[in-house]
């Protein structure tokens, strides 16, 4: 036999194998398989050697074989969270979601995707790092019928935009600072916490691209391989029968996941309703906070289109380069930010020139308003942007606003959080009583009915740490400013927020965002202080 490891004898016909490269019931099934390969090719002469049968058919009925031929894993998935919607079934550093909430969290995403033209035949770039998102995208992209493309943000540029172009990407699920850094395409850019209506599950088969892996280019341009869905399936049974796993066991996944073994690590896991801990420390940068334009500017700009170009040209700007929001306030009676007395009318007008920026109140002051109409006049905004919308509610600041309802100011810090709960369960679809003009109930339910399931909400702080206490404890974002405060000050509220977002039970750590009050000029940045002090 000389060097070689195992050697075929012609007479008699037989596998001699060197002492220790298999035991002897290996060493049988591989003489079967090779004698199987033989018989069939003797009988079928005219047949192509690509056509021949590498293996006997007992193993041909084995559990590989009779696997669903059109099962996708996005099927696999949700039979794990069917079983086990309560298990936990991601662990991402801070972050712990059960089946129930990955699968929620996924199928969001995926309606975004399939909103911006995601389906199957389509290949979606997967650039994001480390983190739960990565995860929830990996799914969300699948149960849209497209394909992933892992694009890693520490590979250089000029690699990735080669894979984009080649692979035909049309979209691509990118951090913001994923985005900025590789300076993607804005138009092509789906945010990992984008919305909306879940996918119906039937889209594609196992015939799909599940994802799309390209190799390193080594002995030329990377070139791309495709995997459908059916060979993953194949796959994890194959690992079912060497390494079964089962609901409570715990996997680590450490790899890339432009590596093919992060498709064991990540979905067999989660199709066999294990826990997965995904290993974040080290991969990736820091997190960039998102940017957003918030307007409060004063009618000094004057009357007419002209004063609303800073609002439409910045919104265009903001909607083309990354920018996560655009803001604007409720503001009565005053030149300063009077502009905007409406911020439902002024994002209604946005959502009409802008397709990727989320559309957001800051603030709709609840207690002026009847919650029915702040629901109503959002779900509106809601579906004239595909499910963009957002509101930030204030208890108000300035005591002349409260001419339109002067019976609310003297509660309207408890106003603003009954209508938390209110606006939920009205966007929720339920149906509320609320007095008629005689004083009986009426049952009322909101329509146009909103895009996305739940209504995005932030309470707006002053300064007051109840504030940020109250919103920790009701699930919702904070918006605060640095007007009286200051960043040491700031830094500690946003801290005890963190930590009463915790303690109420809700995933995550919140959401806060900071107004910086800015002045843009046409001076020399040294001059600009002395300016803005005037």
């Amino acid at each position: 036999m000389g060097e070689a490891r195992f050697a075929l004898a012609l007479n008699p016909l037989r596998f001699v194998l060197r002492a220790g490269v298999a035991d002897l019931p290996t060493a049988e099934v591989m003489a079967q398989d090779f004698a199987a390969y033989l018989a069939r090719f003797l009988s079928a002469a005219k047949a192509r050697i690509s056509d021949l049968p590498l293996t006997g058919k007992d193993a041909l009925s084995g559990p590989i074989a009779a696997t669903d031929p059109v099962a996708r894993i996005q099927d696999a998935f949700a039979t794990a969270v069917a079983r086990t919607p309560d298990a936990i079934a991601l662990e991402a550093g801070a972050t712990r979601l059960t089946y129930a909430e990955l699968a929620a969290r996924a199928a969001a995403l995926a309606g975004a995707l399939v909103a911006r033209g995601a389906g199957p035949g389509a290949i979606v770039g997967l650039c994001l790092e480390r983190s739960a998102d990565l995860v929830i995208a990996m799914l969300a992209i699948l149960q849209s019928g497209a394909a992933y493309l892992p694009l890693d943000p520490a590979y250089p540029k000029d690699r990735l935009d080669h894979m984009i172009g080649d692979a035909g990407v049309s979209l691509i699920v990118a951090s913001p600072a994923s985005a900025a850094r590789l300076a993607l395409d804005p138009t092509r850019i789906v945010a990992p916490d984008a919305t909306g209506p879940a996918p119906g599950a039937g889209l594609g088969s196992g015939d799909d691209l599940a994802y799309l892996i390209y190799t390193s280019g080594s002995t030329g341009k990377p070139k791309g391989v495709m995997i459908p869905h059916r060979a993953v399936i194949n796959f994890f049974a194959g690992m079912d029968d060497v390494v079964p796993l089962s609901a409570g066991s715990r996997l680590l996944a450490v790899t890339s996941v432009s590596f093919d073994i992060s498709v064991l690590e990540i979905l067999w896991t989660l199709t066999r309703g294990a826990t997965l801990v995904l290993q974040v420390d080290g991969a990736g940068e820091a997190a960039i906070p998102d940017f957003s334009l918030f307007y409060f500017s004063s009618e000094a700009a004057g009357q007419g289109q002209h004063a609303y170009r800073l609002l439409l040209e910045g919104a265009r700007f903001a909607d083309a380069n990354g920018f996560a929001a655009i803001w604007t306030p409720e503001r009565h009676f005053h030149a300063f930010g009077g502009l905007y007395p409406n911020p439902a009318i002024s994002s209604a007008v946005l959502a009409g020139i802008t397709r990727n920026v989320k559309l957001r109140a800051g603030s709709c002051v609840a207690p002026l308003h009847h919650p029915v109409r702040v629901a109503e006049d959002w779900a509106l905004v809601d579906n004239l942007s595909n499910g963009r919308a957002g509101i930030a509610l204030a208890s108000g600041w300035q005591p002349n606003d409260f001419v339109v309802r002067p019976e609310a100011f003297a509660q309207r810090k408890d106003a603003m959080l009954e209508a938390v709960t209110t606006l939920r369960r009205l966007w929720a679809g339920d149906s509320i009583a609320f007095p008629g003009p005689d004083g009986k109930p009426v049952p009322i339910e909101i329509h146009p009915k909103p895009m996305q399931k739940d209504m995005p909400l932030w309470l707006t702080a002053a300064g007051n740490p109840e504030t940020f206490a109250a919103a920790a404890r009701l699930g919702c974002g904070v918006l605060t400013h640095l007007l009286g405060q200051t960043f040491e000050e700031v830094a500690e509220k946003i801290a005890a927020y963190r930590a009463a977002w915790r303690d109420a039970g809700h995933a995550g750590s919140g959401h806060v965002v900071l107004m910086l009050h800015t002045l843009s000029a046409t001076t020399r940045i040294t001059s600009a202080p002395r300016h803005a002090r005037r």
